[in-house]
């Protein structure tokens, strides 16, 4: 499959995107992996989370057959918050938004929003190097390994990044 045929919306002018079936699906799909995410969090079970992670990063490899440009997944990470930030300006709730979500909340995103990119990289790194039993091996090898987040040091983060989802201040649910 294609990186069109995948994403076949891509096209799609902003204004009709709500209207769009394929997106609509694309983003209810995306809705969920996050939902998901959360409750890993929620119920602080790391290997919950790992195999969401790596489950993703494979599967945008097979599915596409090694076309996708997983850096899209970076700037993707980078930029939710401050679309997030956004949508609530233009539609008059950056005061709410502002007053609920604290700079220790905004950070724990970023670390979980890290935290899962650099697991679907190292997936998506390691399901192509697998595949391709080429020299190439040794070069997803190492962007494999740059994007592994240490064992130890993502607990000792998982914890935090759990209380700031846990606070009732922010209302996050994964029900």
């Amino acid at each position: 499959m294609s990186f069109q045929g995948l994403f076949p919306f891509r096209k799609v002018p902003d204004n009709k995107l709500k209207e769009n079936k394929q997106f609509v699906k694309q983003a209810s799909i995306f809705a969920d992996f996050i939902n998901s995410v959360v409750q890993a969090v929620r119920i602080d079970n790391v290997v919950v989370l790992n195999n969401l992670c790596q489950n993703v990063g494979a599967s945008h490899y097979y599915l596409i057959g090694g076309d996708f440009k997983y850096e899209w997944w970076l700037l993707f990470s980078s930029s939710v918050l401050d679309c997030l930030r956004e949508y609530c300006e233009l539609r008059g709730l950056l005061r709410c938004f502002n007053a609920c979500v604290s700079t220790k909340i905004l950070n724990a995103w970023k670390v979980l929003l890290r935290y899962v990119v650099n697991a679907m990289i190292a997936s998506f790194c390691n399901a192509r190097s697998t595949s391709s039993g080429n020299s190439k091996t040794k070069q997803h090898s190492s962007l494999r390994q740059e994007h592994t987040v240490g064992k130890e040091t993502f607990n000792q983060n998982f914890s935090e990044v759990g209380k700031s989802f846990h606070s009732k201040k922010i209302g996050i649910t994964a029900d």
